[in-house]
Formats: C-alpha cells, structure tokens, sequence
C-alpha cells in the first residue's frame, strides 16, 4: 500500500490483539488487489439503543482503488470477532469484483 493502514477504535479501548488481527487480515486483502492504495479500518462499539442487549460491534472498512474508494460498513453485531469476519468477507468480495472490472474494462 501507498498509504500507512490505519486502525481506529471508538468507544472502547484499544487492543493491541485486535489491531493485529485487523492487520493480518488487510495484508490478505492486498494478495486480491495488489493495487490496495490505503485502507482505514474502524472498530466501533456503538451505544446501546433500547433494542440492544448488551455490547455491539460494528466494523467499517474503507478502501482506496484505483478509480475510487470501496467502503464497508456492516450493522452492529454482539461479537467482534463476528463483525470483522463479515467485514473482511464483504472486502475481499468486493474487492474481487473491482480488480475483474479493470481487467475487463
């Protein structure tokens, strides 16, 4: 990448394991588009509304490209490890589908 990743906690603490994780997972993300400019990954543990019951995540992922930006945000989900494997899933999709659109276009 062009650009340092940057990892972003809100409203909890920083993890030095999780940022790890966070980490690994971008650098396979860049084996499917070795064109990854930068990426910024947001954990965020939203505050509870009257249909949460207990702690939340939610993981944003924002992406540059060649050509544009590619940004997932996922809903809030009651384990992290959950939000950031379907964070990670729907980025790596995505960024499949953008590196077969240049190819093809």
């Amino acid at each position: 990448m062009q650009q340092p990743l940057q990892v972003t906690f809100h409203n909890l603490p920083h993890s030095d394991a999780l940022e790890e994780e966070i980490r690994a997972r971008v650098a396979k993300l860049e084996l499917v588009h070795d064109r990854l400019h930068g990426c910024r990954v947001v954990v965020d543990s939203p505050h509870r509304t009257p249909n949460a019951r207990g702690k939340t995540y939610a993981v944003r992922i924002e992406m540059q490209v060649p050509g544009g930006e590619i940004v997932v945000s996922r809903e809030p989900v009651g384990e992290w490890r959950l939000a950031l494997n379907e964070a990670f899933d729907v980025a790596k999709r995505r960024l499949r589908e953008h590196a077969e659109r240049q190819r093809a276009g």
